[in-house]
């Protein structure tokens, strides 16, 4: 795989859109919440999440929750933040450590106050 597909071909089995999150959590997926403290002050959370992991710490803080068994590779998982960014970064990661169904929530937060395209317009 070329660098190219490999940062952006895959990308699209890695997001979902907000509905598809909202289906996803309805099969108890767990919310992970990755923006910081800044960010969840100024937008409330669009749900509950399971778990808030700053996207500065989340590797070293999901091998801590992987290797306590706090985690299972074998759930699903809906990643969001703010725009979508980060949350992408931190389902990659998820992946590399074998979470296969860990999605991204595309436009983040921002999907959440925006038309369906997540741009706001």
């Amino acid at each position: 795989m070329g660098i190219i597909s490999s940062l952006f071909g895959q990308d699209k089995y890695l997001e979902v859109d907000k509905e598809r999150a909202l289906d996803l959590i309805g099969e108890d997926a767990i919310v992970i919440d990755v923006r910081n403290e800044k960010q969840r002050n100024k937008v409330e959370a669009i749900f509950d999440e399971n778990i808030h992991i700053e996207f500065k710490e989340f590797e070293t803080r999901i091998k801590d929750l992987l290797e306590k068994k706090e985690v299972a590779k074998d759930d699903s998982y809906v990643v969001f933040c703010t725009t979508g960014a980060k949350g992408l970064k931190a389902v990659k990661i998820l992946r590399n450590y074998g979470f296969e169904k860990s999605f991204n929530m595309k436009y983040g937060t921002n999907a959440w106050h925006a038309n369906d395209d997540g741009c706001g317009t």
